[in-house]
């Protein structure tokens, strides 16, 4: 059973973790619908992580 805290707890951790790499691909010129795109797509799969490992990923490394 997931919890919105874990799945808070994982959006923080990916968006630390995307979101440089967004910037730096609309620096470098990729289009920024497809950023969105992309944005969206990997906010869905955290959430779904969230409810299969309930645990961030930074933590399970420790």
């Amino acid at each position: 059973m997931f919890r919105t805290l874990d799945v808070i707890d994982h959006l923080k951790y990916a968006s630390a973790e995307i979101g440089e790499g967004f910037m730096r691909g609309l620096q470098n010129g990729i289009n920024e619908t497809i950023v969105n795109k992309l944005a969206k797509q990997i906010t869905h799969t955290v959430v779904v992580s969230a409810m299969i490992y309930p645990e961030p990923p930074i933590m399970r490394d420790r």
